[in-house]
């Protein structure tokens, strides 16, 4: 071989060195987004790859024993099945980012000839030179879609781990209503027979044992419909958890946690979700990867110019080798890529209006969470401080009275009922502001133990959210 083709020969071994380099390893991708659900929930128990999945003997052991509050975050983030899909999507991004990495194939031209009249052979090695404005922009643009398609994902873990704590505290909630209205059919029960007894011994009348009867015709209704909600409350929890099977005994062993209300100023926290939401990053990202591809778009309005050496072997007497510089460009004439450029342009111009709208739409979400935790907060506390002890008093007086001839058994009714009023109340309060607690750590992007003297935690009665001015002068309900 003649000195002539070595710089042809050089050229492609190169070239074949530096593409048989590429690995497509987005393990390090994932670690990146398992540190940001780290950062914005407090928990790395993230779906991991590489390790297998829970088989079911795994499940139904760590359910054999009920299924406590932590449990069922892990379970939320490791085994829930969108979030398990969602995570090869970082996969899929990283795979195209390599890939935006790479210069083109060089193309190589043969000429041979194969009637036998020539004894000329040529051969063209040309490589796109384009590809040193085009690469760098796509690698900017994948790069930046890598990113955002990281925190998109640890953005979905976020919100799955807030729906299961909000699945969980309905769940609990529902499962104590269920333990209620058993009580109330219980009771009522007792009291209609009691009165029926009363009423065949000569001491009640017709009147007082259907005034009995009725209460525990509405219990029977209420405890069905109660024994439903608590049954389809676990299913939701299940299917947020990606559980199977029958869950409609599952125990759950924690009960809803109350935690103070956030001592934020509305602006602050605004401002902190601003700061700390991953998928407000994600649209960042994505703005960035949106103008990168207008840079690409116009890299591709000259079309393609490659060039490359041409080796050129002559019959036997007809000089040898010949070695010449080859050049070869499309001419854009008709296709300048005016759609392609106009098209990344309107694309880019539309996720800045996403992005603009996200921020309005994060500062109204932070604001109504806000609102809602503290005002569930105080409900929770009002019906745990004042409700539920006024009732337990009112019914022993109402016991009192009657044990004294002072009051008809129909008081000594009416005050349980009440009684078991403000237990229901009380019950629904403190799920109500679990879920609120869960909904704001969602609208702020991180826990509430994360936030600078935010500690959570379960809060004295004298340290609890108090109630607004006008409930306090508006007296037990």
């Amino acid at each position: 071989m003649g000195r002539a083709s070595l710089p042809a020969l050089s050229f492609a071994v190169s070239g074949t060195l530096l593409c048989a380099c590429v690995e497509v390893r987005p393990e390090p991708d994932f670690e990146r987004a398992r540190e940001l659900v780290a950062e914005s929930t407090g928990s790395r128990a993230l779906f991991d790859p590489a390790a297998p999945a829970l088989a079911p003997d795994e499940l139904s052991t760590i359910l054999s024993d009920g299924l406590s509050l932590a449990e069922a975050e892990r379970l939320a983030l490791s085994h829930n099945r969108a979030l398990r899909a969602a995570f090869w999507e970082i996969g899929v991004a990283h795979a195209d980012w390599t890939d935006a990495r790479l210069f083109a194939n060089p193309a190589l031209s043969l000429r041979l000839p194969l009637d036998g009249t020539s004894g000329i052979l040529e051969g063209i090695l040309a490589v796109e030179l384009l590809d040193l404005w085009r690469v760098p922009a796509a690698a900017r643009g994948a790069r930046s879609e890598l990113d955002a398609t990281v925190l998109r994902v640890a953005r979905l873990a976020g919100e799955i781990l807030a729906e299961a704590r909000t699945a969980y505290a309905a769940a609990v909630a529902a499962v104590a209503l269920e333990q209620v209205e058993a009580e109330h059919l219980s009771l009522a029960e007792r009291v209609a027979t009691a009165v029926g007894d009363l009423r065949r011994a000569g001491a009640a009348t017709a009147l007082e044992d259907s005034l009995a009867s009725g209460p525990r015709v509405t219990a029977r209704l209420d405890h069905a419909a109660a024994r439903l909600a608590a049954a389809d409350a676990r299913r939701e929890l299940a299917r947020v958890l990606s559980l199977e099977g029958s869950v409609e005994e599952l125990h759950l062993t924690d009960d809803c946690e109350l935690r103070r209300a956030l001592a934020l100023a509305a602006s602050a926290a605004v401002a902190l979700a601003e700061e700390r939401r991953l998928d407000l990053r994600a649209l960042e990202k994505a703005v960035e990867a949106a103008e990168a591809r207008v840079e690409l778009e116009r890299a591709g309005v000259l079309g393609g110019i490659s060039a490359g050496p041409a080796v050129e072997r002559r019959g036997r007497g007809r000089g040898g080798h010949g070695v010449a510089a080859e050049v070869g460009a499309s001419l854009p004439l008709f296709d300048r890529n005016q759609a392609g450029v106009a098209r990344a342009a309107f694309e880019l111009e539309r996720l800045r209006e996403v992005r603009a709208d996200a921020r309005a739409r994060v500062a109204l979400q932070v604001r109504s969470a806000l609102d809602r935790s503290r005002t569930t907060a105080s409900a929770a506390a009002l019906a745990a401080e004042r409700l539920l002890p006024e009732a337990e008093r009112a019914l022993s007086l109402a016991r009192a009275s009657h044990a004294a001839g002072r009051a008809s058994l129909f008081v000594v009714l009416d005050a349980q009922e009440r009684l078991l009023t403000a237990r229901r109340r009380q019950v629904t309060a403190r799920g109500e502001a679990a879920a609120a607690v869960a909904a704001l750590e969602r609208a702020l992007g991180c826990p509430l133990s994360r936030i600078p003297g935010e500690a959570g935690g379960e809060p004295s009665p004298s340290a609890a959210a108090r109630p607004p001015a006008a409930e306090d002068a508006g007296g037990t309900p």
